[in-house]
């Protein structure tokens, strides 16, 4: 700030300039790490939020998430099966018959 000519008022021995961006930063601070411990996942920890993580809840989401993957694994094979066989007997139909 040199060759600038700047006023600062002081409250109690405390710059109130400081103590206005003190406050903002206090309060992205704030913003900024709810935001971090309860929207974006973290694969240091099994792809969830550290604020479950922390509740001790991460064992359970990470084997009911386990769980779901399996169930659809199986609908998915049960479904292509379906898909394969249904196509296997239409090419069979629309053969021509054997001389």
């Amino acid at each position: 700030m040199a060759g600038m000519n700047v006023d600062l008022v002081t409250l109690g021995g405390t710059n109130s300039m400081a103590y206005g961006l003190n406050n903002a930063g206090n309060a992205y601070s704030e913003q900024y790490f709810t935001w971090y411990d309860t929207e974006p996942y973290h694969s240091g920890i099994g792809y969830v939020t550290p604020q479950p993580a922390h509740q001790g809840l991460r064992p359970q989401i990470v084997e009911q998430r386990q769980s779901k993957k399996l169930a659809q694994r199986r609908r998915r094979r049960v479904e292509n099966e379906k898909q394969k066989t249904g196509k296997q007997e239409a090419n069979n139909k629309s053969s021509p018959p054997p001389l």
